[in-house]
């Protein structure tokens, strides 16, 4: 654990990570360091010397955009692991030496671990590439790009989606580096997309390590929040016009693999 540095931004949010990092110190969870941006000002404090391991804190004086926050960070760290984790998470166990192990492999790019919600269901935070029309299609069926495998309460051994969702991302350093870390275009959304698919382009696999699980407590602020889903929107056709995404297109990164996997017809 103490070649690992996490990196979690806070959007007013720091109660919520005082309680994740209380469950580090009930797991005896030693990272090498956690390092909170505070995105926004917040009256709620945080104290660096209240825990066993290296608390850093980064205060922005302007906000910036997930990708921009979490690279930052990840040039203030200087271990073996960089991990990307959200705020509004908790743990009832260690997900972290599954989710190294996984890419120490050398051909994983991205490890994630099963994530539920607060329920115990376990969320889609794994997916398959998907075009345009379905993604609109997705709209009124919902089921593009969904794995159902995933979606049972006990799922199987290692699977590689073709993205997960950022609310957990564990990487190598070198490989994080290597695809360039977060593309800082995107405001909030579809980075975890993005920097899958640039994985993918590269050759890597995408991991989740139902071994590994985490809990969610989801916010949906994209549905709630006209700034959110303005941002959400903007994403999603940055993507879409995108090099990154002609590339997944021409190399046909989602062929047919079954009933719900998506084609490129």
């Amino acid at each position: 654990m103490n070649k690992l540095t996490i990196s979690i931004v806070s959007h007013g949010q720091a109660d919520m990570i005082k309680k994740v990092l209380g469950d580090f110190m009930k797991l005896s969870i030693e990272p090498a360091a956690v390092i909170i941006t505070h995105n926004l000002p917040e009256d709620a404090q945080i104290d660096p010397d209240a825990y066993s391991f290296k608390v850093k804190i980064i205060a922005n004086r302007s906000p910036q955009g997930f990708g921009a926050n979490h690279n930052a960070a990840f040039e203030a760290g200087s271990s073996e692991f960089f991990c990307v984790m959200n705020p509004d998470v908790r743990l009832d166990m260690n997900p972290f030496p599954v989710l190294m192990e996984s890419v120490s492999s050398g051909h994983i790019g991205i490890a994630a671990p099963l994530v539920s919600n607060e329920s115990g269901a376990v969320e889609d935070s794994a997916r398959y590439f998907v075009t345009p029309g379905q993604l609109i299609g997705r709209m009124f069926r919902k089921r593009a790009g969904i794995i159902p495998e995933l979606l049972q309460r006990d799922c199987p051994g290692l699977m590689h989606p073709d993205w997960i969702a950022g609310i957990c991302m564990m990487f190598h350093t070198d490989t994080f580096r290597a695809v360039g870390g977060f593309d800082e275009g995107y405001r909030l959304y579809y980075e975890d997309v993005d920097i899958c698919a640039r994985m993918r382009i590269k050759g890597f696999e995408i991991a989740l390590c139902p071994k590994a699980r985490i809990i969610h407590y989801t916010q949906n602020e994209r549905f709630r929040n006209i700034r959110h889903l303005h941002w959400h929107i903007a994403s999603v056709a940055r993507y879409f016009s995108s090099d990154v995404y002609r590339k997944v297109r021409s190399r046909r990164l989602f062929p047919d693999a079954g009933t719900n996997r998506p084609s490129d017809r």
